[in-house]
């Protein structure tokens, strides 16, 4: 699946950009996660170009994370005549309003915005299927990692993670994975994101390269995840 990256950046670490990629397949659009800079990204490098599908899945409600979520709705409805669809993980009403009620702050009417169960068939050749994967990262927040099955043995996306439980298992359910991309910092422990000392006693260092670190905090873990044999994201354009 060829995953590509808007930006890398943690909330407090703006220059590398908030940590958002996309899959696009002709007129289709997948995109994970919206934060600040997101929007302008898509529209600097023409991502929207050509696009007549938006999907927008969003792993929790940090701004760095859905921040660009009214703009890009809004931009999907009022400039390329088309509604944005908001992917939803199954039989979490509390996430569902209060993503409903954040778009709604933004000035955005509930008419413009489609909101899709994360069973319907999104009909991409990348994957076959999608779903949210609930993990913890800060209090009183519903938060979400992202599972896909690929032709090459799945895709795991983390978005903002303090375990590796949802890496762990899974791995388990794919050993031969494609691919894991999961946040990481460069710390002894943390309460709300994945030392990276953590993920390295999870991954054998044959199967490093395979795992890409994003969301840097740009306290030298670019360097650290390299160090121990990781693969680190890259955001070109």
């Amino acid at each position: 699946m060829d995953l590509k990256f808007l930006g890398r950046g943690a909330a407090f670490n703006p220059m590398e950009g908030n940590t958002s990629a996309y899959v696009k397949e002709g007129e289709k659009l997948l995109l994970l996660d919206c934060g600040e800079s997101v929007f302008t990204e898509l529209i600097r490098r023409q991502v929207l170009d050509g696009v007549k599908e938006v999907w927008i899945a969003v792993s929790h409600m940090h701004s760095d994370h859905c921040g660009a979520l009214g703009s890009l709705t809004l931009y999907c409805a009022e400039k390329l005549d088309f509604n944005a669809r908001i992917l939803l993980p199954k039989g979490d009403e509390r996430f569902e309003s209060e993503l409903r009620q954040l778009i709604r702050l933004f000035g955005v009417p509930d008419q413009m915005v489609d909101y899709v169960p994360e069973s319907s068939n999104m009909g991409f050749k990348a994957f076959s299927g999608f779903r949210f994967c609930q993990t913890r990262h800060a209090p009183a927040l519903d938060c979400y990692s992202f599972a896909f099955e690929t032709p090459g043995g799945g895709v795991f996306y983390t978005a903002d993670t303090a375990t590796a439980d949802g890496i762990e298992a899974f791995i388990g359910q794919h050993p031969r994975f494609e691919h894991v991309y999961t946040e990481s910092i460069n710390a002894e422990k943390h309460p709300v994101h994945l030392p990276l000392h953590v993920l390295a006693d999870l991954i054998p260092p044959e199967d490093r390269a395979r795992v890409s670190i994003m969301h840097l905090n740009g306290a030298g873990c670019e360097e650290a995840a390299k160090a121990l044999g990781f693969d680190v994201v890259r955001c070109d354009g």
